[in-house]
């Protein structure tokens, strides 16, 4: 299950959302049919490149030693696993995406996933301003658009939840445990674009 607690305490673009990595020779040939899925490509948001934001996340990865901060970025993922031919899928991503404003985020809150033997602590993104929804519109429009099933159609799978990793634990309790004590500066940024992260093998660094 998961759970959002509170952490201790401008306007932008007019642009439509775009996709960050494009492949124009290979769209022509896209349809809206859903792929295989895998777990080497993520279609996600991440904060700016080295922006004070982003520093933000990864100090506090680095500082609680997540095991995943050298394979990923700071991201909150949208449809992963994602495509396995991500590029045939571009042209319907761009056309899902600008259907949607640009919104602005503010990471201040945490949350645990897990269990008894599992936990991850992460920040919740909450839509500062404007279309409160704008986020889940975002990620149930990209499903929508790519063929793929919609979170709340999904009869064995959790509703959409938005969430930045911070690190990951040996039980929930262990996770919570680190979220009580967690000294996080609420930040916040834009998000004017998606971007798709690919890796070379299961092992590989999503870039």
């Amino acid at each position: 299950h998961a759970q959002a607690r509170s952490c201790t305490s401008s306007g932008h673009a007019a642009t439509m959302l775009f996709l960050r990595r494009l492949w124009p020779s290979m769209l022509a040939g896209s349809t809206p049919s859903p792929q295989q899925l895998t777990h080497t490509t993520s279609l996600c948001i991440v904060p700016p490149d080295a922006s004070p934001e982003w520093r933000a996340v990864q100090a506090t990865r680095l500082e609680m030693r997540d095991a995943g901060i050298y394979r990923w970025p700071p991201h909150c993922n949208l449809i992963y696993p994602f495509a396995a031919k991500p590029r045939l899928a571009a042209r319907d991503v761009r056309r899902a995406c600008a259907a949607i404003e640009p919104f602005r985020l503010r990471l201040t809150a945490y949350g645990t996933f897990g269990g008894a033997k599992r936990g991850v602590l992460w920040l919740r993104p909450d839509v500062v301003g404007g279309d409160a929804e704008a986020l889940s519109t975002l990620q149930s429009t990209l499903c929508e658009t790519l063929g793929y099933e919609t979170p709340a159609a999904r009869k064995r799978s959790l509703p959409f939840v938005p969430h930045f990793t911070l690190a990951h634990f040996d039980s929930l309790a262990a996770a919570a445990a680190a979220g009580d004590a967690l000294a996080f500066e609420p930040v916040e940024f834009d998000v004017s674009a998606v971007h798709l992260l690919e890796r070379e093998g299961h092992g590989g660094q999503f870039e």
